[in-house]
Order: C-alpha cells, then structure tokens, then sequence
C-alpha cells in the first residue's frame, strides 16, 4: 500500500465593514507546505482449526511501514519506519445446539503518521473479549465483555477539536488508558400472514473507560488529565433498535438510536456544565419497492422527527447533529 497527500495552506486577511466580509490590503501568507507519504507492506497467516464442537481461530498479521516527511517552508525532511507484529487468537466452543461461549485476544497497533516528533510513540494495545452466543431458531442473542488495555493512546490534533494552527496534524501520547465494558444484541425474526417477515433486533454498548496516569498535553482534547479520568466523547451507554417488514415487493425498516452523555474534555463523576454534551435519541425510517429484477426505487427519512441535539462543543462552541434529511432513489444490482 502507497499513498501521499499534498499540502499547500495559504492565509488571506479580511475585515467586517458594514455586513460585506472585504479582504484587506495584508499579503496572502503561505502557513503550511508540505508532503507526507506512507508505503508499507502486511502479510497475514490465519487458521481455522477446528476439533468436533471446539474452533480455534489463531493467526498474525506482520506490517513493514516506512514514512517520509518534506516540510518545504523549513527545508528538512524526515523518515521513518517499523516492523511489528501483531497476534491475535480467538476460541467458541458449542456447548449446545443453541448455546455457545466464545473468547479472544488480540493485539492492536496504529503507526505514528509522517512528519511526527520522535517522541510520539505509536498506539497499541492488548484487546480481551469473552461471552456467550444463543441461537434458538430464528431467536439469537449475544453476550460480549471487552477489555482494551491501551499501553499508548494517540490522539491527533486538528481544528475540529480546538487546537492552534501550529499544532495541527500533530499527535499525541495519552499513555496507559483502560477502555471495558459490554455488548449486548437480541433479535428476532417472524413469519406473518401470507409471505409477510417480521424481524426486530435491540443492540447495546456500555463503555466505560479511565486513565491509569496523570499528565498535560498540548491535545485540546487531553488537556489536563487526572489518573482515574474517564475519556472524552466515549458515552457510557449507547443503543439502537430496529423493527421491520417484507411483504414483497415491499419492504419497510425503521430504527431508533440513542447515545448517551458524552464529556468535552476527560473528567470524573457527574458531567456539568460546559463539559456535557447531552444525550438524544435519533429516529430514521426507510422503505424500498422491488420495481423488477434487480430495481429498487426507494425513499429514506433521517431524523425523522427533526430533534435537535449536540454532537460536538469543539472547535468552537456547540456543534448540532444532522437535521431532517429525505431522500429518494434508484438502485440496480445487475448481479440480481
């Protein structure tokens, strides 16, 4: 895999006179200058063993990264490169025909993107999962615990998070972070009158998370951070539900999602003030006609009820999530 971007940041001055936005007679100012490429190369081995009611899932994937860095206004360039290894393994074992109990652990890796100080390690972590699986004929559920223990959270800065302009695209070291927590998922599926379907599905997410140390960083987002803080914009709880029907050449889907408080910067205990952004629920609705053999014509409505709610306070105060959205269209699927 190869890819490169190109930069080229320009300022130009401008002054507010009687409502009309006018440039003024500063010059243009060229502030970022610029090229970042990354070429790297993955092999993976994977298996699947498996021995009467027991499957094992071993295998590794190897990474051979190497990044170059040209600042043009400053005349340096800059490389990089790293060889990792990443293992993973997972096991189910079918105690009944309905029940099953699954675990897994796998490690986890993000490079640091060209052009970094030499201090900014990459992100990894050691990820656990364990849990139950039922399957009752066209009733299933899922039980999963998670536990991500982050030896070296990244974050990068950028202006939709708050940072200065000489601190964009510039990542930074959250150390020792522990993200656990549960998903939970129960759906369902009917055979109605005549060739009508029915099916019903419930997901959940609790999330919850917390820094092993205490640091500053130059991250807007970090900040100040206490050992114990829990992360920003990570809500503890979060769900959807979604309901449906098929009678053909019908089909109807309608679902409701919900995510729960969030922080604007890490914190512990109760969210107040300028650090919550609040929870909301956001409904959408979509149907689809089978028009002939591989045609669909269909319509699709995004927050249905036009709620109105926060998704963000960066970069600059509250930032609103998508209003009332329809949209209608074609597909075609020639395969069909």
């Amino acid at each position: 895999h190869y890819d490169h971007i190109e930069r080229n940041h320009y300022d130009d001055g401008y002054l507010m006179i009687g409502g009309e936005l006018l440039r003024d007679e500063t010059e243009r100012t060229t502030v970022t200058k610029n090229k970042g490429a990354a070429q790297s190369w993955a092999l993976h081995l994977y298996d699947d063993i498996r021995i009467k009611e027991l499957t094992l899932t071993p295998g590794f994937r190897a990474e051979f990264i190497r990044t170059n860095f040209e600042n043009f206004l400053a005349d340096s360039e800059q490389s990089n490169s790293d060889t990792v290894l990443i293992p993973g393994a997972g096991i189910h074992y079918q105690i009944t025909p309905w029940l099953g109990v699954l675990a897994g652990a796998h490690k986890g890796f993000s490079p640091v993107s060209p052009g970094q100080p030499d201090e900014v390690k990459p992100e990894e972590s050691l990820n656990y999962e364990g849990g139950l699986r039922l399957t009752f004929e066209k009733t299933k559920a899922e039980f999963i615990g998670f536990f991500n223990d982050y030896m070296n959270l990244t974050g990068e800065c950028t202006f939709s998070s708050g940072c200065s302009e000489d601190l964009l695209n510039r990542q930074f070291n959250a150390g020792n972070v522990h993200v656990y927590g549960l998903e939970a998922s129960l759906s369902q599926n009917l055979n109605g009158p005549g060739r009508s379907q029915f099916w019903a599905s419930i997901f959940y997410t609790l999330t919850l998370s917390d820094f092993q140390s205490s640091f500053s960083s130059g991250n807007a987002l970090f900040g100040e951070v206490e050992k114990g803080d829990a992360l920003p914009y990570v809500p503890v709880h979060q769900g959807t539900m979604i309901v449906g029907m098929s009678l053909r050449p019908f089909e109807i889907n309608g679902s409701a999602s919900f995510t729960g408080d969030m922080r604007d910067v890490p914190g512990q205990g109760d969210i107040e003030g300028k650090e919550l952004i609040a929870q909301h629920t956001v409904i959408d609705l979509s149907a689809n006609y089978q028009v002939s053999k591989g045609l669909k014509v269909y319509v699709t409505a995004h927050n249905l009820l036009n709620t109105s709610y926060m998704v963000s306070r960066r970069p600059y105060g509250a930032r609103p999530g998508k209003p009332f959205e329809f949209l209608v269209g074609l597909k075609y699927d020639g395969s069909n």
